[in-house]
């Protein structure tokens, strides 16, 4: 896998090689594994928009979830030749 950081994390969400450890999980990881984190810590950010802090920093948080994981599958699709038959 390319990665999935969409920005550059904190250096605190990086390991000693500089990668985020999103990145790291999803090259050790099977798809639905790194799927079941994206929707794990979307669903925690969204339960808990606003409880424990700011909300609209909860609300980047889902952002950039979201992203990752939309860049994630991105990247397991294969791009479609052009014109050519899409079988319908």
């Amino acid at each position: 896998m390319t990665g999935t950081t969409p920005k550059t994390p904190p250096a605190r969400y990086r390991g000693q090689t500089g990668r985020d450890f999103i990145d790291d999980f999803e090259d050790a990881h099977p798809p639905e594994e790194f799927r079941g984190a994206m929707r794990f810590n979307v669903g925690k950010y969204t339960r808990r928009a606003g409880k424990k802090g700011d909300v609209i920093e909860d609300i980047d948080k889902i952002i950039d979830y979201c992203e990752r994981w939309k860049a994630f599958e991105r990247g397991l699709v294969a791009p479609r030749p052009a014109g050519g038959d899409d079988g319908g």
